[in-house]
């Protein structure tokens, strides 16, 4: 039986005895700023990093809709850059206007140093009188953005998806007339090196395909959506191995009514995720290890939908330090809003009037700023006044698991749920204390009797992480206490094996 327990989306694991880090307690996402203005602007989508560990990032770019007024009948895709302070320097147009592209995405080989990427693919969805076509773009640091060219010509394609296997080839993946087409394109020239359809043998209807090359001993991942017989759809999965060799499809969501939400990056590889309504209402699920997640201290009685995250996990001298932020749509009593959350920070909403079926929001990679910390922008779009602009939130992200100076400190005491939860055999336990206190951490077995001291020593303000190894103990419900001052809490933890 699958266990659900909540999605919690970083945490910190550290080696050895716990050590004092700094709350983000008093770091707060920003006001929202209005990027553009005058058009209407739709479908942001931030690039795809193809490496993103210990990055110095001071520049990221952003890609776009952009119609003249809600009415045109033609869109062009757009390429800004953007930094700490928000949109800079003119956008770049991909297209020329003379067709309708839509639904754009941007993946990258690789970065210079100063942010400034060396290679880049764009790939959209181009109609044109003969039909909904896939087109490509090409980037290189010599010459700028080359012509435009289509990947494929069939009459009805869309929802175009890429990775960058090297600096000039990557790889595409979209559906065509309820089939999902992988193709692999060298960029420079738009030939094709190598062809596949993944759902010829399926005579269900199947659409929403999403990629990825960072999952362990597999060469490509494609996940996509298959009708079932009571339309309602299910989510499945194809790895690509060495050799051109592809795996059976399998399920990863079939219960209730599914969508393919694709991939959320985690500790060292991507995780597949998606939406259901098998509970009622529809939720962001993911999987860790073949243990579905839900979203953290998500409105139960709401629709959660849309999850997009940034996570950025950096082994330094000092130990292993994790960062996040993440945002998703919330539906409740006929009102549509975006909350914003992270591990530490206050949650945060912007409301969605107008046509908010329509918002689309991305996260950004992490822009720099110092001492391995991020500037985070949740970049969307919402109606303003007949038109459809370009809206940001930021906010700075501390990694967790840095010990030293710093003004940020705790300004209340917390005990905080352990992580995974259930667990086998290992799980973190984290606290914050202000002060300088006697700490006492026991955990207890279901009838109260006392398992083990994991803590039991004067501590300073700061906030903690202690592992715990449940290695021998039974399955079942324990429970862990927090002392200190004249602070206490119990949490219930559970050990599934």
């Amino acid at each position: 039986m699958r266990t659900l327990i909540y999605f919690l989306l970083a945490v910190l694991i550290y080696s050895g005895d716990p050590q004092s880090v700094y709350s983000q307690s008093n770091y707060h996402w920003r006001a929202e700023k209005r990027l553009t203005e005058n058009f209407f602007d739709t479908n942001p989508q931030f690039m795809k990093v193809k490496f993103n560990y210990f990055h110095t990032y001071n520049i990221e770019t952003l890609i776009f809709e952009r119609r003249i007024t809600s009415s045109d009948s033609v869109s062009r895709i757009c390429i800004v850059k953007v930094d700490t302070g928000g949109l800079t320097g003119d956008p770049v147009y991909l297209s020329s206007g003379e067709f309708d592209d839509t639904n754009p995405y941007v993946c990258i080989w690789d970065y210079y140093f100063t942010g400034q990427y060396r290679y880049a693919f764009a790939v959209w969805e181009s109609k044109r009188i003969t039909g909904s076509h896939i087109a490509g773009a090409f980037y290189s640091a010599d010459m700028g953005w080359h012509e435009p060219f289509i990947i494929d010509s069939s009459a009805d394609c869309h929802n175009p998806i890429a990775v960058a296997t090297d600096s000039i080839n990557y790889s595409v993946v979209f559906e065509s007339s309820g089939e999902i087409i992988y193709k692999e394109i060298q960029a420079r020239t738009g030939s094709v090196s190598y062809f596949y359809n993944l759902t010829s043998q399926d005579t269900s209807y199947c659409k929403s395909p999403q990629i990825s090359d960072r999952i362990e001993n597999v060469k490509k991942q494609v996940s996509y959506q298959r009708m079932n017989s009571d339309s309602t759809y299910s989510v499945l999965k194809r790895n690509l191995y060495n050799g051109n060799i592809w795996s059976e499809p399998a399920v990863i969501a079939g219960n209730g009514d599914n969508r393919n939400r694709g991939y959320i990056l985690s500790y060292t590889d991507d995780e597949p995720s998606f939406e259901s309504d098998f509970s009622g209402k529809w939720n962001i699920y993911g999987f860790y290890y073949n243990t579905l997640y839900s979203i953290p201290e998500a409105n139960d009685s709401a629709d959660n939908t849309s999850l997009v995250r940034f996570f950025n996990n950096q082994i330094t001298l000092n130990g292993s330090l994790y960062s996040d932020a993440f945002a998703y749509r919330e539906h409740y009593l006929n009102q549509d809003r975006i909350i914003l959350k992270s591990l530490y920070f206050p949650k945060d909403t912007v409301m969605l009037n107008g046509n908010a079926g329509n918002t689309k929001m991305t996260i950004n990679n992490g822009l720099t700023y110092h001492n391995y910390n991020y500037l985070i922008w949740v970049i969307y779009n919402k109606d303003s006044s007949g038109n459809s602009s370009l809206y940001g939130k930021s906010v700075q992200v501390y990694n967790t698991g840095i010990s030293g100076s710093g003004d940020i400190i705790p300004k209340d005491f917390s005990l905080s749920q352990n992580y995974p939860n259930p667990f086998n055999p290992n799980t973190v336990i984290g606290y914050t204390i202000t002060g300088n206190h006697n700490v006492n951490l026991k955990v207890f077995d279901a009838l109260g009797k006392e398992i083990i001291t994991l803590v039991n020593e004067k501590q300073n303000t700061g906030s903690y992480t202690v592992n715990f190894n449940g290695e021998g103990l039974p399955s079942g419900i324990y429970f862990y206490k927090l002392e200190a001052g004249d602070f206490s809490e119990t949490k219930r933890m559970i050990l599934l094996k």
